[in-house]
C-alpha cells in the first residue's frame, strides 16, 4: 500500500464515522421530540380537565354579577321616582344612558386589549427553539 490508499481509506473511515455520528443525533432528536410532545398532551390534557369547571365558575359569576347589577338598577329607579319624583319614562331614559355609557366603556377597554398578544411565554419558548 502507499500513501494514497492509505490517506483513502483513512477519509474513508472518518467520513463513515461522520456519518455514524450523524445517524446517532437521530435519536436524540426524536427523544426531544417526543419530549416536546408530550408536554404538549399533558398541558392539553390539563386544558381539558379546568376548562369545564372555568366555564361553569364563570357563568355563575357572571348571573351574579347580572343580578346584583338589576338591584342597583332598581334601586336608581326607585330612588329617582320617590326622592325627585321623576317619571317612569324618564327614569327609565336614565338607566338606559347608564348602561349604554357602560358598555360603550366596557367595548372601548375590550378592543385596547384585543391588541396585546397572547401567550408571550409559549411565544418566548418557541423563539428561543427558533433560535437555536
Amino acid at each position: 500500500m502507499d500513501g494514497n490508499e492509505k490517506s483513502e481509506k483513512n477519509e474513508n473511515h472518518s467520513f463513515k464515522k461522520s456519518i455514524f455520528k450523524l445517524l446517532m443525533i437521530i435519536p436524540s432528536l426524536l427523544n426531544i421530540l417526543t419530549r416536546i410532545l408530550s408536554l404538549v398532551d399533558n398541558e392539553a390534557a390539563d386544558v381539558k380537565k379546568h376548562f369545564f369547571a372555568l366555564v361553569l365558575v364563570c357563568l355563575f359569576i357572571g348571573c351574579l354579577f347580572l343580578s346584583v347589577w338589576w338591584s342597583l338598577l332598581g334601586i336608581l329607579g326607585i330612588y329617582l321616582m320617590v326622592t325627585l319624583k321623576l317619571g317612569y319614562v324618564i327614569v327609565l331614559f336614565i338607566i338606559f344612558m347608564l348602561n349604554s355609557l357602560l358598555l360603550t366603556i366596557a367595548i372601548l377597554f375590550f378592543v385596547k386589549e384585543k391588541n396585546k398578544p397572547l401567550f408571550l411565554e409559549t411565544k418566548s419558548i418557541l423563539s428561543l427553539f427558533r433560535n437555536c
